[in-house]
């Protein structure tokens, strides 16, 4: 039983070096097959090797022209960092002249920035005051501008009656007449602010001035049952007039001017007078 065994042994062993001998020539064909192209590409790996050789002896022949300007670059250093030294020194002056500046010149800039705040308040006050004013005087031009073709309808009418009297009245009496029309608005009715109105009314000299210049301007220039509100430069002082009635008295032109005053939103008094215009152009209380 032994012998069978080893003889199967023997054979398996056999086959399996008959199959290797056969591997092994086969291995033998294909590289005596490959072998050309083997050593074409050692032949080529050869060529190239022979560049990079070159390549890398160049590299080597620059390696001392490389490590001088290394060392060049080396003894710039140290004057860059004493320069880099200096300007960490400046540093803290620079910071104290900003801390002077700070603490010195903004409280300075911030005053005078709060001052200059401080006086807006009176600077919008004023301009509000003189835009209170553009209404009136605006109302002011345009009452003028409308009572020109009144006036000028009043002036033909005037000469026309100028011209019934001037055998008696002459003829300077009829120019003046005829002047006093153009300079009426200009002309003012001296005192009836104080002759009309009470002292107690506590009226300053710029309130009497005032309602004498704006009761002259309502005789010239407004037209029956016009009515205007004015005001002081304060407006504590409020006139309302109203030219209520024109006639005839002679051969003078007359108006009734209704005229009312209110003081510091008291002390209200109404008055109602009659005023002519004389030849010298100056209304005068009738």
């Amino acid at each position: 039983m032994n012998t069978n065994l080893l003889k199967l042994i023997s054979s398996l062993a056999m086959l399996c070096l008959a199959a290797s001998l056969a591997y092994l020539s086969y291995a033998i064909l294909t590289l005596v097959r490959d072998l050309p192209a083997v050593m074409e590409s050692l032949q080529q790996t050869s060529a190239q090797i022979e560049p990079v050789v070159e390549q890398a002896d160049s590299i080597t022949r620059l390696i001392p022209e490389i490590l001088r300007e290394v060392e060049l670059v080396r003894e710039q250093i140290p004057p860059i960092l004493d320069e880099v030294k200096a300007t960490r020194e400046a540093v803290p002056p620079l910071l104290a002249e900003w801390q002077s500046t700070r603490t010195e010149t903004i409280p300075q800039v911030l005053q005078e920035s709060a001052a200059i705040r401080g006086e807006l308040p009176a600077i919008l006050r004023e301009s509000e005051g003189y835009r209170a004013l553009v209404p009136d005087v605006l109302t002011e031009t345009g009452n003028i501008r409308a009572s020109l073709p009144v006036t000028l309808t009043r002036l033909e009418g005037i000469v026309d009656e100028a011209k019934t009297i001037a055998s008696s009245a002459g003829e300077n009496a009829v120019t003046g007449l005829v002047t006093g029309i153009f300079k009426a608005p200009f002309q003012l009715m001296s005192g009836v602010g104080r002759t009309l109105f009470p002292a107690s009314m506590e009226l300053s000299k710029e309130d009497y001035q005032l309602v004498e210049n704006k009761a002259a301007a309502m005789l010239a220039q407004s037209s029956v049952n016009d009515r205007q509100v004015y005001y002081n430069d304060d407006r504590s002082l409020k006139i309302v007039m109203e030219v209520e009635r024109e006639f005839n008295k002679g051969a003078k032109l007359c108006r009734e001017l209704a005229i009312q005053l209110t003081k510091n939103g008291k002390n209200d008094s109404s008055q109602k007078i009659g005023a002519c215009l004389t030849a010298d152009g100056r209304w005068t209380l009738e």
